[in-house]
């Protein structure tokens, strides 16, 4: 009664036009008890040409979230109707309205198998490429809190399209043989079995429909079961009709049988098909972010560089893996070539104990990880030999890893166990796969910072330096990436920080913010471009960038890179008095000596999370840490603050650079800087600035 009055009302109409969340509510429930009214209705006179966008492509997300996983919503004339009304500005978030709207129907499209409506999409103007941020949910194309692009999500199927292919051309001669006997032999038998010849006839129908459609893959087991059937019916005749079966199984017998098997699809064949339709649909439209056919992928210009130099490949997951999957092939492919074949030592390292048991003790610890590892990540389609040698490098290059990880300067110590004011560990409890989770709260979830997300970063970008110390090209695929999202990342991250902290910081309705992968490692890679830039190989749709391309690119992204973080500022921070207990063991009148001020309350954050750093260093590399004080620390060189000697840089920076006759004098004023730090630091900046000669000075990862 409701929806029907706010629908065939003036002021109804005006209602829901207002107020678009409400006014999709009211459609998609109207839609359910008067099926079909929908396609009659005339909404640029019931909304206004300027709202029916908003009302219905909220009509439309309500029947998505409903029925994921089912088509019955999306198919027929109802989606045709509704899709048609929102333009594609609204769908592609270009309007005032921004809910990721393409996004979410794409992903419910594919998830329920509508690949006809996904493609109308496409050619509706809607654009495949755009993810959307998503809170909790989960499903088909879903991953790390973000509605994946369906581009992106189908990317990974490009080897199994070509496999479809392949089976399809092989099976079409194969299906026009045995159709031309069963043709023969059908109308010979259908007088003796009138009781079978309509399921014979349907059966031939269905198989001719598939093979009209190019689907010869499913048509041939269908012909196959007819002829079966039909050589069963046949096997008791006699006189003329014993001539004629004989005749039809001597053709039945000449027919060969396929050889290409389905063994390297990881996915139905349904969804194979779906993202061969929907790549078709790209190409007809040209809007693809990579290239679409397996062939362009195995002759593309990086698989011939990876051919000649050997190294790993990254970027986004999906859009990279069909790269990934053709360097394998290659001969010398039997190796991890993405930090996810590594992940098995690698997520090891992320419980605080075991990374700082690593930073202690690196060799001895990086031992007893791959002896009691069991390998999860070995590409699927190794056997034999290939497997062998995969798993002899996975284990030469994360042991190399693991070291690299220690070198590194410490990150990810604010994940140990969080004490409140009264010196109490809080728990927090989360939403998991398996339900509830309930842990002891972390410094990072204080912080606004999700720990694991931010470990996986951490790790990534070690991986980064781990390639240039182990010489290994690094081939980075920008397909599908918005350097603009790169650039501004500070900013997006530092709000969603403040929301945090705003919204009650370990309150159940503050969400922590979770760290972009990828992000983070283009952002590493324009800091230290430098250094990094005879590691770092760009690519683009396969093609390399030369090193001019690269170097323009680079110093254009990386200006407007110190623009945004200038914008972006110092991330908010929880009132100081959260870090009580932690400042109050370093020492006892740090927590007055800091000002009750925003930037008193960053001031104590960062003085907790470097100061934990800092005593962690004695393995790291000279270089690295040099680095690092002399940008990184200056809230703990405040003179107020006392934690750091002021001249700690400069001593340690003339020490490493001192000549022959030069080094006692240095290496004395350097000792003396220690002296004036705090006392937990003395002994890991003496054990590892005591190396710092003859190491020259470089702008290692910070």
């Amino acid at each position: 009664i409701i929806t029907d009055r706010m629908l065939k009302t003036d002021d109804g109409k005006q209602s829901l036009a207002a107020n678009p969340i409400f006014g999709g509510l009211v459609l998609s429930e109207y839609e359910k008890t008067n099926p079909g009214e929908l396609e009659e209705f005339d909404f640029d006179a019931m909304f206004g040409a300027d709202k029916k966008s908003a009302v219905v492509g909220e009509a439309l997300l309500n029947i998505a979230n409903n029925n994921s996983k089912t088509p019955q919503n999306f198919t027929g004339n109802l989606f045709q109707t509704l899709h048609k009304q929102v333009d594609p500005d609204t769908w592609n978030d270009k309007g005032p309205l921004k809910r990721g709207l393409g996004p979410r129907i794409c992903q419910s499209l594919w998830g329920s198998g509508s690949f006809k409506e996904l493609c109308a999409l496409v050619e509706h103007g809607v654009d495949t490429s755009l993810a959307a941020r998503v809170d909790g949910e989960k499903g088909v194309g879903i991953y790390s809190g973000f509605v994946q692009p369906i581009q992106h999500v189908t990317s990974g199927m490009l080897r199994d399209i070509d496999l479809l292919n392949r089976v399809n051309a092989e099976r079409k001669p194969i299906y026009e043989k045995l159709r031309k006997a069963v043709a023969i032999r059908l109308p010979e038998l259908e007088p003796d079995h009138e009781d079978l010849a309509g399921d014979w006839q349907n059966q031939l129908r269905a198989a001719d429909n598939l093979a009209v459609a190019g689907d010869y893959d499913a048509a041939l087991p269908l012909l196959q079961t007819l002829a079966n059937a039909l050589q069963q019916a046949g096997a008791q005749s006699d006189g003329e009709e014993k001539l004629k079966h004989a005749a039809f199984e001597l053709a039945l017998s000449e027919i060969p049988q396929p050889k290409l098997k389905h063994n390297l699809i990881p996915f139905t064949k349904s969804r194979v098909k779906g993202a061969k339709m929907l790549y078709e649909a790209l190409d007809k439209k040209g809007g693809s972010v990579t290239v679409t056919s397996w062939d362009e992928i195995k002759d593309s210009e990086m698989i011939a560089a990876f051919q000649e130099n050997p190294g790993t490949i990254w970027g986004f997951e999906y859009l990279r893996m069909p790269y990934v999957q053709a360097a394998h092939e290659t001969d010398e492919g039997a190796q991890p070539i993405r930090m996810m074949e590594l992940w098995d030592a690698v997520e090891k390292t992320f419980p605080p104990d075991i990374y700082e048991k690593l930073l202690a003790k690196p060799d001895q610890t990086a031992d007893e990880i791959l002896q009691t590892l069991t390998l999860t990540k070995t590409p699927k389609e190794f056997s034999g030999k290939k497997e062998q040698d995969f798993e002899e490098a996975f284990k030469r290059d994360a042991k190399k890893f693991l070291l690299e990880l220690a070198k590194q300067m410490p990150k990810g110590l604010f994940t140990s166990d969080y004490k409140d004011v009264t010196g109490n560990t809080p728990t927090i409890t989360t939403q998991t796969s398996k339900g509830p989770e309930t842990t002891n709260a972390r410094m990072s979830d204080v912080m606004g910072v999700d720990q694991n997300k931010y470990m996986s970063s951490f790790a990534c970008k070690v991986g980064l330096w781990w390639a240039k110390e182990e010489k290994k090209p690094l081939y980075y695929c920008l397909d599908g990436i918005n350097m603009d999202d790169a650039i501004n990342y500070k900013i997006v991250k530092n709000a969603a920080i403040a929301e945090f902290v705003n919204g009650g910081g370990l309150s159940e309705d503050a969400k922590s913010f979770g760290d972009v992968v990828t992000f983070k490692e283009i952002r590493e890679i324009l800091k230290n471009w430098d250094d990094l830039k005879g590691t770092v190989i760009f690519t683009l749709k396969g093609k390399v960038f030369t090193p001019e391309q690269a170097e323009q690119k680079v110093t254009e992204w990386k200006q407007k890179m110190e623009l945004a973080n200038q914008q972006a500022g110092r991330p908010k921070a929880p009132p100081k008095a959260t870090f009580t207990k932690a400042l109050n063991d370093l020492d006892k009148k740090l927590l007055e000596r800091i000002p009750n001020t925003e930037d008193g309350d960053k001031d104590a954050r960062d003085i907790v999370k470097k100061s934990a750093y800092l005593r962690k260093v004695a393995n790291t590399r000279p270089s690295i840490l040099l680095k690092y004080i002399e940008s990184k620390c200056t809230v703990l060189a405040k003179p107020e603050y006392g934690l750091l000697s002021p001249d700690l840089s400069r001593t340690a920076v003339a020490y490493s650079k001192a000549a022959d006759n030069e080094v006692d004098a240095k290496k004395k004023l350097m000792l003396n800087a220690i002296k004036g730090c705090h006392a937990s630091f003395r002994v890991p900046l003496r054990n590892a600035l005591l190396n710092a000669r003859p190491v020259p000075v470089q702008n290692q990862a910070i």
